[in-house]
């Protein structure tokens, strides 16, 4: 499919934004959630190339205010590898971690599958593209009923 789910981007942007304002993507940082729109892919694939090329500003004006990256690192171009992800296994992964004896750790898996849930019902071609390989800038993204480029942009620390 082309097109993703009935909700506008402005009203994605909005439920999404509500999803995830006390969210933090797991990792060895904290990282917080911020929309993004790279606009119209006009048929192309959502993968490494489109996020880079269509996503690189927002990321660099953005990454630093998500995690900590230490000065002069806020760059995409200087963040390699990139790994493509298939973004609902990816989210199902993340709430399948869920400690079953932890209150807290069941919460946030049950955030996550609404997040899961609202972007699989209003994105298709939904990924996760990974940029770098300690400090690694994540989106999750997938095509709008649009056709535009969109979903959120966080970070992880991985050592």
């Amino acid at each position: 499919p082309t097109t993703g789910g009935k909700l506008s981007v402005a009203e994605l942007k909005t439920q999404l934004t509500a999803l995830t304002a006390d969210m933090w993507m797991p990792s060895e940082t904290d990282a917080k959630f911020e929309f993004v729109n790279g606009g119209q892919l006009n048929g192309a694939p959502v993968d490494a190339a489109a996020v880079r090329a269509k996503l690189t500003p927002v990321h660099d004006a953005t990454i630093g205010s998500l995690m900590y990256v230490s000065p002069g690192d806020e760059k995409l171009a200087g963040r390699s590898p990139s790994q493509v992800l298939d973004g609902s296994q990816y989210l199902q992964r993340l709430i399948d971690n869920a400690d079953p004896n932890d209150p807290d750790s069941l919460a946030r898996a049950a955030q996550f599958q609404t997040l899961k849930s609202t972007l699989e019902a209003n994105l298709t071609d939904l990924k996760v593209i990974r940029f770098g390989g300690v400090n690694i800038s994540t989106f999750i993204v997938g095509r709008a009923a649009t056709g535009e480029l969109v979903g959120l942009l966080t970070g992880q620390v991985e050592t």
